[in-house]
């Protein structure tokens, strides 16, 4: 969270000196909405992440069926996820949101339609699978790998975007640059932690079929939680960037 709220202090000013507040608006909302889309994955991470505490880091293969049927119904938010950031954006629900109804905006809303797709790839796919194999490092005594790593993760998010700003890209660009930083830093987190449970024993293994279906039926509350959480947080961003 430190990091997060120093990156704002140090990205809005470099932001707002390169663009207008139109387009800083446009870039908010974007990462709001995506936000919003990924509610449901956070909790089911929540759940994944207490379940594994519950069971203990010498339950290994228990632990490794919940890791390969949560990375399946991850898997199956993300792909959702995707298809509802397509169909808004080929429906133009993006320009409603951003308020854009004249031709005047129309470049605006071709390099937000783009940004949000590739923010929501990022989220519901590279972020998304990390952050599983995160859940269950964190339980098994890889906290200070996955503490590193979760860093590295918001700092290239952050940070990356807005060096592209200063070096004058814009929307396209920005989310292009986001893109690249989080596939790549996501990419090494996932094969690093990935290689440490594997010396102890854990690894994605597939499970009975029935095991990601109760995942999904259990991790309810944690997704109600998530989505009122996030409908208040991402809810205030979006309200100030219109």
């Amino acid at each position: 969270r430190r990091v997060l709220f120093r990156s704002q202090l140090i990205n809005v000013p470099i932001i707002l000196s390169r663009w207008s507040k139109t387009e800083f608006g446009a870039w908010l909302t974007i990462q709001a909405v995506v936000s919003l889309l990924s509610c449901p994955d956070w909790g089911l991470q929540d759940y994944v992440w207490i379940r594994a505490f519950q069971l203990g880091p010498t339950r290994t293969k228990t632990i490794s069926r919940y890791l390969g049927a949560s990375l399946r119904v991850g898997a199956i938010f993300g792909t959702v996820e995707l298809i509802i950031a397509i169909i808004v954006v080929a429906l133009g629900g993006h320009l409603a949101l951003l308020g854009i109804a004249d031709a005047t905006g129309r470049y605006l809303a071709y390099g937000a339609g783009i940004a949000v797709l590739l923010a929501t790839v990022n989220s519901s796919i590279f972020a998304s699978v990390a952050s599983y194999i995160n859940r269950i490092g964190q339980t098994v005594g890889l906290y200070v790998e996955v503490t590193w790593w979760t860093t590295a993760v918001a700092v290239a998010s952050a940070f990356a975007p807005s060096i592209a700003i200063w070096r004058g890209a814009d929307l396209v660009g920005a989310g292009i640059a986001q893109f690249v930083a989080v596939f790549m830093v996501s990419t090494g987190q996932a094969f690093h932690l990935l290689a440490k449970l594997k010396q102890i024993d854990i690894r994605p293994i597939r499970s009975h079929r029935a095991l990601p279906m109760l995942i999904f039926r259990r991790a309810r509350l944690a997704y109600a939680k998530n989505i009122l959480e996030q409908a208040r947080q991402q809810g205030v961003r979006v309200v100030l960037a219109l």
